[in-house]
């Protein structure tokens, strides 16, 4: 199993940063741009509350999205991710799963708190995944290799470009 965190801080409001993460669409700017990420499909439970809330393609429990993506860079060949929303709870955290796709298992909880820095209010954003490749012997050993680098990058491509286009 490989074990995974990253967290950072966003001066925004936790409404705010929330929202954005908890909408699939906002998936495909925050990826790096060689994994050429696609939305398949999405299938949107609205969570409880979302009229009080007032935000729309909210991914509660029970959605489905469905990704495309290229594993390996520059090569063209590409995987299809499915992933389902386990959990959900307002302005904390929401978890997702892997259905279908290229690692045997995926848990990937997104964290939320309200947290000052340097007297400013925002948000830390906090991500935990756990990967299981799968496949065996090899699959262990090019994970081990492969994955924690490849969520490296992912992360903090994702944390840059979260911050840009959520700050005014």
């Amino acid at each position: 199993m490989i074990h995974f965190e990253a967290e950072h801080w966003i001066p925004v409001d936790i409404s705010k940063v929330f929202a954005f993460f908890a909408d699939p669409r906002n998936l495909l700017p925050i990826m790096p741009a060689p994994l050429g990420t696609q939305i398949k499909s999405l299938k949107l439970v609205s969570p409880p509350g979302t009229e009080d809330q007032g935000v729309e393609n909210m991914a509660g429990m029970g959605s489905e999205i469905a990704l495309s993506f290229r594993v390996l860079p520059p090569l063209p060949f590409r995987v299809t991710w499915v992933a389902l929303i386990t959990e959900f709870r307002w302005n904390s955290y929401f978890t997702d799963i892997q259905r279908r796709g290229p690692v045997k298992s995926w848990h990937h909880s997104h964290e939320f708190a309200r947290a000052s820095k340097n007297g400013v209010q925002g948000t830390l954003v906090r991500d935990i995944v756990d990967v299981e490749p799968g496949y065996g012997f090899p699959g262990k050993l090019l994970g081990a290799m492969m994955i924690p680098t490849q969520l490296q990058l992912t992360f903090a491509y994702r944390q840059k470009k979260v911050e840009q286009l959520l700050q005014p």
